[in-house]
């Protein structure tokens, strides 16, 4: 019993630890939206820990469009991931637009973070990974396939059975060390050459 306590503690110590790593590095973000809730709290935004859209995950907490509001590439069929960061980046819905409740009004994204609906002038998501060898090996990141860099990498979605690219295979919502919230380092283009490493 000792031994099974001792665990479950440590667990949650982890857990904590994760949480406030991530809640630190959001805070010096763009992603700090603190200011569009009363309670001023920065989880709040994007994530609840009850009544959350459960199609989404993540216990979102954010009013989201379903794949069928976005022009996308051919065959491409956005997932929760997705899905989760235009529901913000679509420049229509309000930041402050929380899952369950009236419409915000603390106005849309504009300006280059505002994607629009129309995804064809970005690079494609919600696209399954290629197969080509034009295309770097697969790996494991975070416990899924994906392109290893270094001791990370960029991780691929599973949707419907296939590992596909989505926004958060390149970008990380919780950390903009290296700017733009990207996953690596592009200097020289190397987080694009790290997958497209034939043209």
């Amino acid at each position: 019993m000792l031994k099974v306590t001792k665990v479950v503690l440590l667990s949650l110590v982890a857990v904590a630890l994760i949480q406030t790593a991530a809640f630190g590095a959001v805070a010096s973000t763009p992603h700090n939206l603190s200011a569009t809730n009363a309670k001023g709290e920065i989880c709040l935004p994007c994530h609840t820990p009850h009544n959350a859209a459960k199609p989404i995950g993540y216990l979102w907490n954010h009013t989201h469009k379903a794949d069928s509001a976005f022009t996308k590439w051919e065959d491409a069929e956005l997932s929760g991931g997705s899905l989760s960061c235009l529901s913000c980046h679509d420049g229509q819905t309000s930041v402050d637009d929380y899952y369950g409740s009236t419409a915000g009004s603390a106005g849309a994204i504009v300006g280059r973070a505002a994607l629009g609906v129309d995804l064809t002038n970005d690079h494609p998501v919600g696209v399954p990974y290629p197969s080509s060898s034009r295309y770097a090996t697969l790996g494991t990141v975070h416990g899924r396939p994906g392109v290893v860099i270094g001791t990370s990498g960029l991780p691929l979605h599973e949707h419907n059975g296939v590992y596909q690219i989505e926004c958060s295979t390149c970008h990380t919502p919780h950390s903009n060390t290296k700017g733009n919230f990207l996953r690596a380092d592009n200097a020289g283009s190397a987080l694009c050459l790290a997958c497209h490493t034939s043209w």
